[in-house]
């Protein structure tokens, strides 16, 4: 860290909904929370001070809602008709939040749902908090990336074959859709004990077969913003420096590069 970074550094803020997904995590450590907390801290506050320094114009934005007047269904509808998405499946999710002025500098397997999540958050929790926040995200993410109208006559007959179908077309995961299903009423809950206790039997329950069929977003936005920086006539010092590292290495800026393997 720089000593630039460390004079923009007291602006520690905890993060958004923190307390609801400890509640709901009851079994991860309070170090585990602090740890990542702080983590996310230093990815905001090396953003913030980059920010301080250049400027950028977002194709779309993020819009709030007051989760006591909106629905978090009627939110995530509200989302896709502003940004102009197609109707059915969400192609490459990173991209869009990339569009809208926001930062992912990492992705999982899995990672689509929660990106949809944590989406529902800044619509619904920035400005506003409520007592349900972690069920009001899962709602809106739910209707963000599987809207009703489109999925519901998919869902009617959710066996496993259908399942790995829908997988691919949707990009998430099986018990995503089959969750979905339940909560449209299309599933009983003697049904879903079942196919999850099927799931337990197979090993699939943490580890889905085919994770090849959800195709991996890639974030491109920092190393973008890194890359421009470098095409604008800054060298690695300089830009290490606007966003208050020390080392190449630490930067969350820096250039794509290309592994040959």
């Amino acid at each position: 860290m720089t000593p630039r970074f460390l004079r923009h550094g007291d602006r520690f803020v905890g993060a958004l909904a923190v307390d609801a997904h400890m509640r709901r995590q009851k079994t991860t450590k309070a170090s585990t929370w602090r740890r990542l907390e702080a983590q996310l801290n230093l990815l905001r506050l090396h953003s913030s001070l980059l920010f301080t320094e250049v400027s950028m114009a977002a194709d779309q934005m993020v819009p709030t809602f007051d989760p006591v007047d909106t629905a978090p269904e009627a939110a995530a509808r509200m989302v896709r008709a502003q940004w102009c998405m197609p109707i059915g499946p969400v192609v490459n999710l990173t991209r869009r939040l990339e569009t809208a002025g926001c930062l992912v500098f990492a992705t999982t397997d899995r990672m689509r749902l929660t990106l949809a999540h944590d989406l529902g958050h800044l619509c619904l929790h920035t400005s506003f908090v409520s007592d349900d926040m972690e069920g009001e995200a899962n709602r809106f993410a739910a209707e963000f990336l599987m809207p009703e109208d489109a999925i519901r006559h998919q869902l009617r007959r959710p066996e496993l074959g259908a399942l790995l179908d829908l997988k691919r077309e949707w990009g998430v995961s099986m018990q995503a859709l089959y969750e979905r299903a339940y909560h449209l009423g299309l599933v009983t809950g003697t049904a879903r004990q079942q196919l999850y206790r099927m799931l337990n039997a197979r090993g699939w329950k943490s580890v889905e077969p085919y994770p090849d069929r959800v195709p991996r977003e890639t974030p491109e936005l920092p190393s973008h913003i890194g890359s421009t920086l470098h095409e604008r006539g800054l060298d690695t010092d300089e830009i290490n420096e606007l966003v208050g590292v020390v080392r190449a290495e630490d930067n969350p800026f820096q250039q794509l590069r290309l592994r040959v393997v």
